[in-house]
């Protein structure tokens, strides 16, 4: 490795700066001096909750590494950033919050309810990565079988699925593996530009022995993982499902006793997202097939120019065929959405091209005798169209994604 490879590389230990600082950058995800140049002054204090003039002297000694000249060796993906610096997300409405399209080197979280199309919009920002950048590669993780490898296949040209590497993980446990294990996929990937992370929610959702603090390290390893594949010129692409926030009449948080009225949010919150490389992107139903996509935040800037927030109506294409995991109809948005006609409206599943989903995680039937049955029918059982075989009572339990539990009775006639 030439001697200026060497500067950019250094340990951060290298710079002169206060070991409370040092543990600070480490805790963010900073690993080397070229890991700064994600960021700036003013953004790495506001990261870091340090004094403006700390982080100043920061980047001044780093200033003085690069005037000793650019270094000759870089990974291909930063090669190629500093000559496609955005990537097209091919959805018009989300280029024009994000200026054009995606900053390379940045992460876009995509969140919104069941049934929107976040796994559709990530497919294009594939498909769109891999049509301008021909030498780089994709890595495509998913953790609630929204994207399966054959759709993902189907979704880009045959000659450049040698490009893009699919992986499968459920648990929480094979989440952190996978977290942990990102700097070797760098090391062995070097083309690697493009990560997308599919339904990230999923595993923390699905664990039920989850305590707040494991979540809040779980979280805190993927902030410092996203900022050490960023700057090593990967952009990142993550999904996410949106949950229900409670508010007081004066915008606080509330409880379901104090609440007057109730918002969508993002899942996981911001506290896993680096703000200096971050935009959130929030789709907003208001029909079946329009709504609006809302820009949350996006790379923390001072903030006499924070933006306003900014939104973008958008409209699905009648007969647009989108892949199987944006078309299905969610239990839960059936019965609590208030698009078409309000809840339970029954022309919500009139779309044929849709299929029902209600992504449980665990279903305990159990068979029960009449006696203890609590459902009764006003003109009594149903016929049983087979004497010879026996009604079946029974009542079972499911337990879905969002977290929604009931108990549900029924009969069967065979």
């Amino acid at each position: 490795m030439d001697q200026l490879s060497q500067l950019t590389n250094r340990p951060l230990s290298s710079l002169s700066i206060p070991p409370s600082t040092l543990s600070a950058l480490l805790k963010a995800g900073y690993e080397t001096v070229q890991d700064l140049d994600t960021s700036n002054a003013e953004q790495l204090a506001n990261d870091l909750s340090i004094p403006l003039p700390s982080s100043q002297a920061i980047f001044s000694q780093r200033k003085t590494q690069r005037t000793r000249g650019a270094p000759l060796t870089q990974p291909a993906s930063a090669v190629a950033s500093s000559s496609v610096s955005r990537i097209s997300t091919k959805c018009a409405p989300i280029d024009k919050l994000l200026g054009g399209g995606l900053l390379r080197r940045h992460v876009l979280e995509i969140s919104g309810p069941p049934g929107t199309p976040k796994g559709a919009i990530a497919l294009g920002i594939v498909k769109s990565f891999l049509k301008d950048s021909p030498d780089e590669e994709v890595v495509f993780m998913d953790t609630q079988n929204m994207t399966t490898a054959s759709a993902l296949r189907r979704a880009i040209p045959p000659d450049t699925a040698r490009r893009v590497s699919h992986h499968v993980l459920h648990t929480l446990p094979e989440l952190v593996v996978f977290v942990h294990t990102l700097p070797s996929i760098l090391a062995s990937r070097p083309k690697l530009g493009l990560l997308v992370l599919s339904s990230l929610h999923f595993p923390l959702q699905a664990s039920k022995k989850l305590t707040i603090p494991i979540k809040n390290t779980v979280m805190e390893n993927i902030k410092q993982k996203l900022v050490q594949v960023a700057s090593h010129g990967v952009t990142i692409v993550i999904t996410s499902q949106t949950a229900t926030k409670l508010l007081a009449a004066d915008g606080s948080p509330a409880t379901f006793d104090t609440g007057v009225r109730a918002v969508m949010v993002p899942q996981l919150g911001p506290a896993y997202l680096p703000s200096s490389i971050s935009f959130r992107v929030l789709i907003c139903p208001q029909a079946r097939e329009s709504g609006v996509f809302r820009l949350l935040s996006e790379p923390s800037k001072p903030k006499q120019t924070v933006a306003p927030l900014r939104e973008e109506p958008y409209t699905i294409p009648k007969r647009r065929m989108l892949p199987v995991s944006d078309v299905t109809s969610d239990l839960f948005a059936f019965n609590f959405s208030g698009a078409h006609g309000g809840p339970r409206d029954p022309s919500f599943f009139d779309d044929r091209g849709s299929r029902e989903a209600t992504r449980l995680i665990e279903l305990n039937i159990h068979i029960i005798p009449r006696e203890k049955m609590r459902v009764r029918f006003p003109s009594g059982d149903p016929p049983q169209p087979h004497p010879q075989c026996e009604t079946i009572f029974f009542w079972y339990f499911p337990w879905g994604s969002h977290g929604q539990e009931a108990i549900v009775q029924g009969i069967l006639c065979l």
